[in-house]
């Protein structure tokens, strides 16, 4: 009974011990995530509201060019799909549909360290993105709609893991990785040889 007890706990103790450590997302790639559900929600509501065809243009140059990239062409995928059109203008430039400007107001990424009970510690992340956006009549200027909107995903990924991503590690295979494998092998068998030789001897 004893060898039961002893084979169980060592096999949860390596188990817990030797598990890799959780791959996961960049914070760069959980902001973009958070940057593509936003144009998609704005192509969503502009066509809830009637509009198919619409202009756009780009946000100031202070901002990110990655971030006006994705979130143009998160909205331009989305109102395709629903049979629409997206033209790209200059902020001067003559427009003959509804016009599509926005500006990103908050992109944050909160970082909380967690130690558990059992197990490595974590990272918890907060990744959130507010964007503010309006849609104006061509000729008249009236502000046709005003809407701020926010998207937020919440990730959680082992200390270890986050380390690495943040040092842009690479990934390899190392000795220890190697050696591992071979020692729960000889701990596992070296039980299992105690608990037969212990049973044959009764």
């Amino acid at each position: 009974m004893k060898i039961y007890i002893l084979l169980i706990t060592l096999l949860i103790t390596v188990t817990v011990s030797s598990g890799k450590a959780d791959e996961g997302l960049t914070d760069e790639e959980l902001l973009n995530i958070c940057l593509k559900n936003a144009g998609r929600r704005i192509a969503n509501d502009l066509h809830e509201k009637g509009y198919s065809e619409i202009c756009v243009v780009e946000s100031p140059s202070e901002t990110d060019e990655r971030i006006n990239f994705i979130l143009i062409e998160s909205i331009a995928n989305e109102i395709k799909n629903m049979n629409g059109s997206i033209f790209l203008m200059k902020e001067k430039g003559t427009r003959g549909k509804p016009t599509l400007f926005y500006r990103v107001i908050e992109k944050n990424v909160s970082i909380e360290e967690k130690d558990r009970f059992w197990g490595a510690p974590v990272v918890e992340r907060d990744i959130r993105v507010k964007i503010s956006y309006r849609l104006v009549a061509p000729e008249t200027g009236e502000i046709l709609i005003s809407k701020e909107i926010e998207e937020s995903l919440k990730n959680k990924i082992s200390q270890k893991a986050y380390t690495n991503l943040t040092k842009g590690a690479k990934k390899g295979v190392s000795f220890t990785s190697l050696l591992e494998p071979a020692i729960v092998t000889a701990i596992v068998g070296g039980l299992m040889y105690l608990f037969y030789s212990q049973k044959s001897s009764k």
